[in-house]
């Protein structure tokens, strides 16, 4: 899935938004996990929660692992299914739902578009 400018002026992206954008994908487009990648990177949670809920869920992207262990955010834009632990320093955000098989925290948040589910 693809991120354009032009998406982001249609979806109503404050100016801060569309100068990050141009900042750090010049051609005027980007993958949509990319962006949320730069997002995380940059410690960027509201815009990259604004990213997600506008955008939604990527159905073709499932994370799979067997544990997810981030120094800062990690923001993913499909489902996030891991056997193990999750631990996120800051906020853990993702398009579609999460699931961990032995527990999840996160420092500062977890949002996800289908749920949450631990343990």
């Amino acid at each position: 899935m693809k991120i354009t400018k032009e998406n982001l002026v249609g979806w109503g992206a404050c100016l801060g938004g569309i100068e990050f954008f141009d900042a750090h994908f010049p051609s005027g487009e980007a993958d949509y996990q990319d962006v949320l990648d730069e997002l995380a990177k940059e410690d960027r949670p509201d815009y990259a929660l604004w990213l997600l809920k506008r955008a939604g869920a990527d159905t073709t992207k499932k994370l799979e692992l067997d544990e997810l262990i981030v120094e800062g955010s990690f923001f993913f834009s499909g489902s996030i299914s891991i056997r193990g632990v999750i631990k996120i320093t800051k906020n853990l955000f993702a398009g579609s739902g999460i699931e961990a098989g032995d527990g999840i925290k996160a420092g500062w948040g977890i949002e996800a578009g289908d749920g949450i589910k631990a343990g």
